[in-house]
């Protein structure tokens, strides 16, 4: 209700590009039971900016029918050629040498529903790749990240390290995902999603399908079902278990790696003309710290510290505290505190 004692109608509307604030203050009764939230309308109305933000002031809207909408026109999608990352994923199923984790692999993505599912849904809803394509470009990112540190660890160093568990557990740390989020309109968590979770559901489908396999070895299963487990770490994030073997350590060193540094690259604001002197990001909660905006690029901008002056400063200081009459300063004192 506006301060005159009339209705109003207001909104948010997204699309790939971002979102924008809109107000309707005219024939709010007409339209405002026409459409519910999440549903795609068209809308005609007037840009202006109000407190140096854009908005829209709204005239007509209509909901659309959504049949034939291409959702990557109206949610952010992954940067990266989904077929070409569709061939990655079977490029590393046919890189694995154990038949049977093999078989368990294209038992699984040969599922059509799964691999569209594994294909569009997101990795989250707003903290790492939080976007269509999101969940595949994240899993083939950690299953690169955990190949080279095979490479290093196994090949380079000697250290025993079973690539096929490695290599499996990266593609499906995260399967559960595609039942835990929604992406039809928006991002956001199924009932399923909110009770159970994706680390309990992609177990609980890795050992499904395990299960129809002949002869599929239980320690193979119940290894893999520990990586599935353990990948977010701590008890506290939502892991049923803590890491307890090289194998599981790693995927869960690369999924947190690649998360992290997918939030800094989306969620970090750079610096542009209006905002020159901003050099620090606002604290992170997700990564409990404040980041660098920019680092490399603008390192200059850090200011120097005058940590040699400030030495200096305190040597004197020192002297003078143990008697040294000597001890003066060539020019009056300016704090450096």
């Amino acid at each position: 209700m506006a301060k005159n004692n009339k209705q109003y109608m207001t909104m948010k509307l997204s699309d790939k590009t971002g979102v924008i604030e809109c107000r309707m203050w005219d024939n709010v009764e007409k339209f405002a039971d026409k459409f519910n939230q999440g549903d795609f309308i068209a809308v005609t109305g007037i840009v202006n900016k109000y407190r140096d933000n854009l908005q829209v002031v709204l005239k007509d809207i209509k909901k659309v029918d959504d049949t034939n909408i291409d959702l990557r026109q109206f949610v952010q999608a992954s940067e990266y050629d989904l077929d070409e990352m569709v061939e990655n994923l079977f490029e590393f199923i046919n890189s694995m040498e154990g038949k049977y984790i093999k078989k368990l692999l294209k038992k699984m993505f040969n599922n059509a529903y799964i691999l569209e599912s594994y294909k569009m849904s997101p990795a989250g809803v707003k903290l790492h790749h939080a976007f269509l394509n999101g969940l595949l470009e994240h899993s083939l990112s950690v299953a690169s990240l955990c190949d080279k540190m095979v490479t290093h660890y196994r090949d380079e160093l000697e250290i025993p390290i079973n690539r096929d568990l490695v290599i499996a557990g990266a593609l499906l740390h995260d399967i559960g995902k595609i039942y835990e989020l929604d992406y039809e309109k928006g991002f956001k968590y199924t009932t399923e999603g909110q009770l159970i979770g994706h680390v309990v559901i992609g177990y609980q489908l890795m050992s499904d399908i395990a299960n129809l396999i002949e002869g599929f070895p239980y320690k193979v299963k119940m290894h893999l079902g520990h990586i599935i487990l353990a990948h977010q770490g701590r008890l506290e994030y939502g892991s049923p278990k803590t890491a307890m073997s090289m194998e599981a350590f790693i995927v869960h060193s690369a999924d947190e790696l690649d998360s992290k540094i997918n939030m800094l690259k989306n969620n970090i604001p750079y610096m542009d003309e209006k905002n020159t002197d901003r050099v620090w990001s606002p604290f992170l909660k997700n990564l409990d710290s404040n980041y660098a905006v920019n680092s490399t690029d603008d390192i200059s901008k850090l200011k120097d510290s005058d940590i040699s002056e400030r030495r200096r400063y305190l040597e004197l200081e020192l002297k003078k505290l143990n008697g040294d009459k000597n001890a003066k300063e060539k020019t009056p004192h300016k704090s450096l505190f």
